[in-house]
C-alpha cells in the first residue's frame, strides 16, 4: 500500500516504511503497556494508569509538537482549520476516553492474553470503516490477510488452556459468565476504529500528526474532567489517576502514551488498514513478553503458536501489498 499524497516511487516507499515502522513500534509500546496494566491489576493498585496516560499523551504530544513541528499551528482563517479540529476532539473522545477505559477494564478482568486479543478485534471495525468511509482499497492477498488473522484471533479465543487472570480457570465458566467478560473489550475495539477514522479524516484535512495527537488527547483530558463533574465514578477515577502514582502506573503511563503518539504519526504516513493490521502484532508480542520475558503466564499451547504464526502471515499480506 502507498501513503496518498506522496510525490515519487521512491518517496512513497520510504513513507511507507516509515508508516510501517512507527505502527510496529506502537504495537511494541502496547504490548509493555499490557504486561504493566496486567502487574498492576495482579497487585491490586487503585491507580491504573488510564488518567495518568492521557496527561503523559498530552505532555509526549506537545514535546513532540515544538520539536518537529516547531509549534507551527495551522492557519486558523483556513475554512479547513475548524473541521480538523472537530476530527481530531473526536478522536481523543473515543480513543482516550471510551476506547482506553474499557480496553483497561478488559485487561484487568481477561488478563493480558485474551484481553490483548479481543482488543485486536478491532481490524474488523477498521478496515471495514476504512473501506466504506475513507475508500481505501481491499485487493486478494490483504483480504486473505484479514481472514488469516481472523482464524489467530479465532483459535486464541477457543484455546482453553491458558489460566483465567486471578489463577480461575476460564473453561469451567459457563457462556452467560463469559460474555460480560469480554464485552469491554469488543466494546473498546468499536470505539478505537472510530477513533482512527477520526484521526485519518483529521490528517487530511489540516495534516500535523504531532499537533493532531496533542490536540486529542487534551480533549480527552478535557471530556474526562466533563464527566467528573456529573458522575462519581468518573471523579473518583480522575482523583485517583493524578495521586498515589507509582512506578508500574508511570510505566503504564509512558508506554500507553508513546505508542499513541507511534500510531498517530503512522496514520500520517500509512493507510489505516495497514496501520491497523500491524498495530495487531500487540497481541503476539504481549503474549511473548508474558510468557518468555516476564513468565507472568503458562508457556502457550499448539493454539496459540499456530495462532501467532497466522497473524503474521496476515499482517505480512497486507503490509506488502
Amino acid at each position: 500500500m502507498s501513503s496518498e499524497g506522496r510525490i515519487g516511487i521512491g518517496q512513497i516507499v520510504t513513507n511507507a516504511f516509515f508508516g510501517q515502522f512507527c505502527a510496529f513500534a506502537s504495537a511494541l509500546s502496547f504490548a509493555f503497556a499490557s504486561i504493566a496494566i496486567s502487574s498492576n491489576k495482579r497487585r491490586g493498585l487503585a491507580n491504573d494508569g488510564a488518567f495518568l496516560s492521557v496527561v503523559m499523551t498530552v505532555g509526549f504530544a506537545f514535546g513532540l509538537f515544538i520539536f518537529f513541528e516547531r509549534g507551527d499551528i495551522p492557519d486558523y482563517k483556513d475554512p479547513r482549520f475548524s473541521e480538523g479540529i472537530l476530527w481530531f476532539c473526536m478522536a481523543g473522545l473515543f480513543a482516550m476516553v471510551f476506547g482506553r477505559t474499557l480496553v483497561f477494564r478488559s485487561i484487568g478482568l481477561l488478563g493480558v492474553t485474551r484481553g490483548t486479543t479481543v482488543k485486536k478485534l478491532n481490524p474488523f471495525f477498521s478496515i471495514l470503516f476504512a473501506f466504506i468511509f475513507l475508500a481505501e482499497s481491499m485487493i486478494l492477498p490483504e483480504l486473505l490477510g484479514v481472514v488469516a488473522l481472523a482464524i489467530a484471533i479465532t483459535l486464541l479465543i477457543s484455546d482453553q488452556s491458558r489460566k483465567y487472570e486471578h489463577e480461575e480457570n476460564i473453561s469451567k465458566k459457563n457462556l452467560a459468565q463469559i460474555v460480560p467478560l469480554y464485552l469491554p473489550g469488543i466494546l473498546s475495539c468499536l470505539a478505537y476504529a472510530i477513533s482512527y477514522i477520526a484521526r485519518k479524516n483529521g490528517l487530511i484535512t489540516l495534516g500535523a500528526p504531532a499537533f493532531g495527537t496533542f490536540v486529542s488527547a487534551l480533549s480527552g483530558v478535557f471530556f474526562y474532567l466533563i464527566l467528573a463533574l456529573g458522575f462519581s465514578s468518573y471523579r473518583r477515577f480522575v482523583i485517583e489517576g493524578v495521586k498515589n502514582i507509582q512506578p508500574i502506573t508511570l510505566a503504564i503511563g509512558a508506554s500507553m502514551s508513546i505508542g499513541q503518539v507511534l500510531f498517530f504519526t503512522a496514520l500520517a504516513y500509512e493507510e489505516l488498514s495497514t496501520v491497523v493490521m500491524i498495530g495487531s502484532l500487540e497481541t503476539f508480542i504481549a503474549i511473548f513478553l508474558s510468557v518468555v520475558i516476564f513468565r507472568m503466564e503458562i508457556r502457550p499451547s499448539v493454539k496459540q503458536v499456530l495462532a501467532a504464526l497466522l497473524a503474521g502471515l496476515g499482517v505480512s499480506l497486507v503490509s506488502i501489498y
